[in-house]
């Protein structure tokens, strides 16, 4: 199996998305034109600016394209980032309200040690969850669409009862037409390196969840959209970086840095995509969510 990684530069990656599983006109794609089950997940980058602020437009579009594909017939399951980044401004917010000048002037949000940033972090998770849930269902419905949330632990998917339970709640919910919105449980969960089951079935990010995701709900494609074009042969910027339009194992390609927010970087999307194909997900597509 190829992990296939789809970029058209003049269009929106949702657009693209509906076109690509619509059109045959390209060999390595034609999978895509039975998918019918899509896994999509958007990174901390996408859902807000680097300023920590929601990214609207981009999300309403987003939330636009995926009642496009529900119409169309599509079961569309979103993974979302950006629980921490919105409970983080919310949390300021409530910080400069109920404190002096004085004390906002000599205060920090932790003591710097790492169990206290992890517990800021986990706050921020709980404060900011019910914002992004609350924005999503907002922009569902007015395109006359319903969502629900699921967070999800590392023991979601390592425990067979609760990872049946998980994939059951899923497919009733795709069949009354709702758009599960899922995310780690962050406020809960202690884990700050990855986690490998006796199927060496890593859960790390975002990325990685989703391909969880796709795998136990027989996904037929995964779109991973985050801040850069996609899987590049050099770090993006490069003179010579060019997107690679079908990576298959063994090709030679020089991942730059990971993105300034989030946990992960390009290396992880990789290995969550191929732990994703090598799992029986037909396709995977690594994509920028800002086109």
């Amino acid at each position: 199996c190829a992990l296939c990684v789809c970029v058209l530069l003049r269009a929106s990656p949702f657009q693209k998305m509906s076109a690509t599983i619509a059109s045959a006109a390209a060999p390595s794609r034609r999978p895509l034109c039975n998918a019918r089950r899509v896994v999509i997940k958007v990174g901390t980058g996408v859902v807000s600016h680097q300023s920590g602020l929601v990214a609207l437009g981009r999300l309403a579009y987003l939330v636009e394209q995926i009642g496009a594909l529900a119409r169309r017939g599509y079961q569309v399951i979103l993974v979302s980032s950006g629980a921490i980044g919105l409970g983080k401004l919310k949390l300021r917010r409530r910080r400069l309200i109920s404190t002096t000048l004085h004390e906002q002037a000599y205060s920090e949000d932790s003591d710097g040690t790492t169990s206290a940033q992890e517990t800021l972090n986990r706050a921020r998770a709980s404060a900011g969850q019910s914002e992004l849930l609350a924005l999503y269902e907002r922009l569902f419905s007015q395109h006359d669409l319903s969502c629900s949330q699921l967070l999800l632990l590392d023991s979601d998917f390592s425990v067979t009862r609760r990872r049946d339970a998980l994939v059951a709640t899923l497919d009733q919910l795709l069949q009354y037409g709702v758009i599960p919105v899922i995310n780690e449980n962050d406020a809960m969960s202690p884990r700050s390196t990855p986690v490998r089951d006796q199927e060496h079935k890593v859960f790390w990010d975002n990325d990685s969840l989703a391909c969880l995701i796709g795998k136990a709900v027989n996904a037929d494609l995964i779109l991973l959209l985050s801040d850069v074009e996609g899987l590049c042969t050099a770090p993006p910027g490069s003179s010579h970086s060019e997107v690679v339009h079908t990576y298959r194992p063994g090709m030679k390609i020089n991942i730059g840095a990971k993105s300034m927010v989030g946990r992960g970087g390009m290396d992880a999307k990789v290995e969550a995509a191929m732990s994703a194909v090598n799992g029986g997900v037909p396709n995977v597509v690594i994509a920028s969510g800002y086109r």
